[in-house]
């Protein structure tokens, strides 16, 4: 299954690292600014997390149109295969991993999109194992109600066996 709602974290500045001193710069490099703690980024202009929005998804469209980005036709059905075949893979090098009816766990991906002459494709950095919420109580600070949802949505995938209009099944 997967959650319908997703987190841009978005870099202030290009990602450019022509010499190692460029691996230096946060604000390019590092899109997951809540791991630094406070107070370490000295620009006004910080990082966010962004819960999906109809803004951020139509800015991203227009921004990479001639690129094909297109994010209900093109980027996520790429998303859902991609996460699809990490699990088949998963459980095919570790077939206990899916055996047990009784387990559950949520996993964290992060997916970044690249700009490619075939067009905009989806890569898998990295997948996590029980990942932190923190990212996403940030993006929900000011709205308890879906942040509610979201843990809501996730307990009743897990444990109640209901999947709610919010959840997708990867089949």
């Amino acid at each position: 299954f997967m959650h319908n709602r997703v987190f841009f974290r978005i870099a202030n500045k290009a990602h450019f690292i022509a010499k190692p001193s460029n691996l230096m710069d946060v604000e390019s490099v590092l899109t997951a600014t809540h791991l630094m703690g406070d107070g370490d980024l000295t620009s006004s202009n910080v990082l966010e997390t962004l819960p999906t929005a109809h803004k951020t998804i139509a800015k991203l469209e227009l921004d990479y149109r001639t690129e094909g980005f297109n994010w209900q036709n093109n980027i996520l059905p790429k998303i859902k295969t991609m996460i699809r075949e990490l699990f088949n893979g998963m459980t095919a090098a570790f077939p206990a991993m899916g055996e047990s009816k009784q387990s559950r766990a949520l996993y964290g991906v992060d997916v970044m999109f690249e700009v490619e002459s075939g067009g905009v494709e989806v890569k898998l950095p990295e997948g996590t194992f029980c990942p932190s919420n923190k990212s996403i109580c940030d993006a929900y600070e000011k709205d308890e109600d879906l942040l509610r949802s979201y843990n809501n949505d996730v307990f009743s995938c897990l444990f109640l066996g209901s999947a709610s209009n919010n959840i997708t099944k990867l089949q």
